[in-house]
């Protein structure tokens, strides 16, 4: 039975801890939070202890495994904190606000011997699922395109526009959409381009925020082998702007894959004059990310993302905020490809 400590009691922290209420050998031993009400609230529905410290609970909670929910630039201190006790990690997105603290929490895990398993739940959706079964059978006929595109208003979290707090959202967004790229590919990405601007500025939701980061980003990535990731995301629209669902479409010489969101979710596969409509179930969420941990800290199997994964998706996000302020793509070293 896995004991399991979530820190963080916010809206992803409330999601960990019911994954892992879930699991039929897992038990969540203690919740965290420094807002009292909430971590009490979280601490009633689950059944657990409830600290104001993230210390005092990884080391009073005797937990196998940390889940850490917090803001990014907490990431590496928790991490790190819990495996040097020997504590198993699954830790949310981004890796790190900082390359140098991923790559901090990947040798510490590493030495210590326990577990560290990035939160990346996207590829656990049945639309990415589907985009990457079609890419492996070949039916696209070639390279393909990726194209993403996300637009919201500035978010209610308003610490997610602080440069260093959450890195904005070519740091907490972007990095799932170049996992999901070098996943469905099995490629490694070699160029990227991008350009940027920060649309919440003087928006009176964002006025307590100080280091506004960069909220509006056209994202062009090359892969080895041609392929292309086209990216647009924008949390910097006015307060009140509708919420809309984020666009996927892939394509290739053959065929393109549309996601059409709405109560009864479907892919629109186009080829030539010829469309039809494939039913998709609903999500399954971060059950799966919770269940595929325990295989791994059982031995059952290797971890499907690593750490190394979410390193790679940091870099790239980095290398994107570069390109925005030289106006210059950035050439990426080569490397291995992810585990299939």
């Amino acid at each position: 039975m896995e004991r399991v400590c979530v820190i963080g009691c916010g809206d992803r922290g409330r999601v960990h801890a019911r994954a892992w209420s879930e699991q039929a050998d897992a038990n969540v031993v203690a919740v965290c939070d420094v807002l009292p009400e909430r971590v009490a609230a979280l601490a009633a529905e689950v059944g657990a202890s409830q600290y104001l410290d993230w210390r005092e609970a990884i080391e009073q909670s005797a937990a196998d495994v940390v889940s850490v929910c917090v803001p990014t630039s907490l990431h590496a201190q928790i991490a790190c904190f819990a495996a040097e006790r020997g504590m198993h990690v699954l830790g949310e997105k981004p890796l790190a606000l900082t390359v140098d603290e991923g790559e901090r929490m990947i040798r510490v895990a590493r030495t210590r011997g326990v577990v560290y398993m990035p939160c990346f739940q996207y590829r656990d959706d049945p639309l990415n699922q589907e985009l990457r079964r079609a890419f492996l059978e070949g039916v696209f006929g070639g390279p393909v395109t990726f194209r993403f595109s996300d637009v919201r208003e500035v978010r209610p979290k308003t610490v997610m526009h602080s440069r260093s707090v959450n890195g904005g959202v070519v740091i907490d967004m972007a990095c799932h959409i170049f996992d999901l790229m070098r996943w469905i590919t099995g490629t490694e990405p070699v160029r990227l381009y991008a350009a940027g601007h920060v649309f919440g500025r003087g928006k009176p939701r964002l006025s307590g925020i100080q280091d506004l980061a960069i909220d509006e980003a056209s994202i062009e990535l090359t892969m080895a082998g041609g392929h292309h990731l086209q990216m647009y995301l924008n949390w910097g629209m006015p307060e009140g702007f509708p919420a809309t669902s984020p666009e996927y479409c892939m394509l290739g010489p053959a065929l393109v894959m549309r996601y059409r969101p709405g109560p009864q979710a479907a892919l629109e596969i186009q080829s030539g004059p010829e469309t039809r409509m494939e039913s998709l179930s609903p999500g399954v969420g971060t059950a799966v990310r919770v269940d595929r941990m325990v295989r791994a800290i059982r031995g059952e199997a290797d971890p499907d993302v690593t750490g190394e994964d979410a390193l790679i998706a940091l870099k790239l996000s980095y290398a994107a905020l570069e390109s925005i302020e030289s106006g210059k793509a950035v050439e990426l070293a080569r490397t291995e490809s992810p585990r299939t």
